[in-house]
């Protein structure tokens, strides 16, 4: 499924139109709105949600002036639906969806915390797993771990978290903590997902919501969760988002730095290169 003839150029007209307007037309900014929301259902994943958002505000005349950042997420939607790869349904790809669970600890009070991230892939196609369901494998695992079993985990670097905190305007980080480790899992393991399903585990209901959304009302929050559509499309991932009980989930360990079970489980510990070690 594609956008029709045209579409592109009436989404650059009407954001040109909108930020020509002093202050911002209301008509245009309602017309606008709706033309996103049928060109982004035509599109791989869920990006430019945010810009939706600003648009209802503008609409509702919560928003009387178009500030740069606004400008820059009105200005997103022309180049990406001109790129964007049409929404594909594919009726011939048997193989299994591959798993990640993900996972955000905030420890310590105050400006004194530390945020630690950590992310499970498990490929089906490349991995027997019937050990992890607690059923005995047909293959015995190689010392040096398992293919399509792998591991990061680490700490968010403070100059990340701080640009988080200003943003929020609060010391508390916990949803861009449970959102981060989901676009770096992208980011680490792109190969392997690229036009595959895949089914996505994050035991924040929270950070789900915002995932499934494809915005949240927090700024930051929502630039991760737009990077992690955008890159989902290129990739042309096929995404379930589902919540998981804390307890159940193997994130848990990389996060805080524990590594016994995953390592036993014959997962390889990858250095993911955006965080810092423990």
């Amino acid at each position: 499924m594609g956008q029709k003839p045209g579409r592109t150029e009436r989404i650059a007209e009407l954001v040109g139109r909108l930020l020509a307007t002093k202050p911002p037309s209301r008509n245009t900014a309602e017309t606008l709105r709706g033309v996103l929301g049928f060109a982004r259902a035509q599109c791989f994943g869920r990006c430019g949600a945010i810009a939706l958002h600003y648009l209802a505000d503008i609409v509702s005349g919560r928003t009387t002036r178009v500030e740069e950042e606004g400008a820059d997420l009105l200005r997103f939607w022309p180049t990406y639906v001109a790129e964007a790869k049409p929404r594909t349904i594919s009726t011939r790809d048997t193989r299994r969806p591959v798993v990640i669970f993900t996972d955000g600890a905030e420890e310590g009070a105050g400006t004194n915390t530390s945020v630690g991230v950590g992310a499970v892939m498990i490929d089906p196609e490349q991995t027997d797993t019937r050990d992890l369901l607690g059923q005995h494998p047909h293959k015995k695992l190689k010392k040096n771990g398992a293919e399509g079993r792998e591991t990061f985990g680490g700490l968010v670097p403070p100059s990340v978290v701080e640009a988080w905190r200003r943003e929020r305007g609060t010391t508390k980080v916990i949803h861009q903590a449970e959102l981060y480790p989901a676009l770096l899992a992208l980011r680490q393991w792109g190969g392997t997902l690229e036009g595959r399903r895949l089914i996505l585990f994050v035991d924040n209901e929270p950070a789900r919501a915002a995932l499934v959304k494809g915005t949240t009302t927090a700024a930051a929050s929502a630039r991760i969760v737009n990077e992690f559509w955008a890159l989902a499309a290129r990739l042309s991932i096929y995404l379930w988002v589902e919540r998981v009980a804390s307890k159940s989930n193997p994130a848990d360990d990389p996060s805080r730095n524990e590594w016994a079970w995953l390592k036993a489980k014959g997962f390889v510990v990858r250095v993911c290169r955006e965080l810092d070690g423990f």
